[in-house]
């Protein structure tokens, strides 16, 4: 499909919103609404942010590997200012995985994990996002060592001022759902790390509806927020993460659910279609106003 088409289909050529209009929807759902870098990752760290930001948008998830490029040739104060400067709050950052689950590794991967929360924490980011990633093969015991690696996490972000969200990944072998994540983070019971919620990953993955009824009151900590193509969930895939409304996923009724379990953080729109991350970020931060704007009001 020619990029013209795609844009066509996807409704960016139709989103003729001026700037000023879409800064005043921006400010209206800017207690709820965030962007995640990932749906313009083919783009440098601080051309995301500029468009984000004259698109209307707030608030932003920058990717840790945007990040350090742009400090390693800049610093981290010219990056600190620039989202100042732009009006732009980051609550989270994203992401790393293969912490949680049992590795021989594990102790080189901490010390990474201690390099990126010291640039988070230098940004004035307040969540970093930690997942599983995994097919190996285990065992009810690995899931002791696993709470013992989730609560080193909490103990690591507590030292950086930074909280651990754990996400569960669709299909993973190790943390593929919400009631594992839920046991793995109630488990090592430490206050520097909650769990996160993403619509994709619930969906596409192994998750029943009944499972959001385990969430307790105010325990979800942070929620990537997307619809899902319609298609055989087993051979879904992150490309197939589509704008909110466009797809096939119950976003009103899981909404419903984590308002009544109190949710008040931030909704993350984190999509990867090269398509979507290839285009403009401007029209595509337009189109996250504009289609995530319809769902939380």
């Amino acid at each position: 499909m020619e990029r013209r088409d795609f844009l066509k289909c996807t409704g960016v050529t139709a989103l003729a919103l001026t700037h000023s209009v879409a800064h005043s929807r921006a400010v209206r759902f800017t207690d709820k609404l965030c962007l995640n870098e990932s749906t313009s990752m083919s783009h440098d760290f601080d051309v995301c942010m500029k468009a984000y930001s004259k698109a209307g948008i707030r608030h932003v998830e920058p990717w840790i590997h945007k990040i350090r490029p742009y400090v390693e040739k800049e610093s981290i104060p010219v990056a600190k200012q620039l989202l100042g400067d732009l009006g732009l709050h980051a609550p989270c950052s994203c992401c790393m995985g293969e912490l949680i689950e049992p590795r021989e590794d594990h102790a080189q991967r901490v010390e990474q994990l201690k390099a990126n929360l010291e640039l988070v924490s230098a940004l004035g980011i307040e969540r970093f996002v930690v997942h599983s990633f995994t097919q190996e093969q285990y065992t009810l015991d690995d899931y002791k060592r696993g709470i013992e690696n989730v609560r080193q996490l909490g103990e690591i972000g507590q030292e950086f001022g930074v909280i651990i969200v754990i996400e569960f990944i669709r299909m993973q072998r190790f943390m593929g759902t919400l009631p594992t994540a839920l046991s793995l983070t109630r488990g090592a019971d430490h206050p520097n790390v909650r769990p996160l919620f993403d619509f994709f990953h619930f969906w596409a993955g192994q998750g029943k509806m009944q499972d959001l009824d385990l969430l307790r009151e105010g325990e979800l900590e942070h929620v990537h927020f997307h619809d899902a193509a319609d298609g055989p969930r087993e051979i879904l895939v992150d490309k197939d993460r589509v704008f909110p409304g466009e797809g096939v996923i119950p976003m009103k009724e899981i909404l419903r659910v984590l308002r009544r379990k109190k949710y008040n953080g931030y909704f993350s729109i984190e999509l990867f279609d090269k398509e979507i991350q290839d285009a403009d970020p401007f029209l595509m931060a337009q189109k996250a106003i504009e289609t995530g704007s319809r769902f939380l009001t």
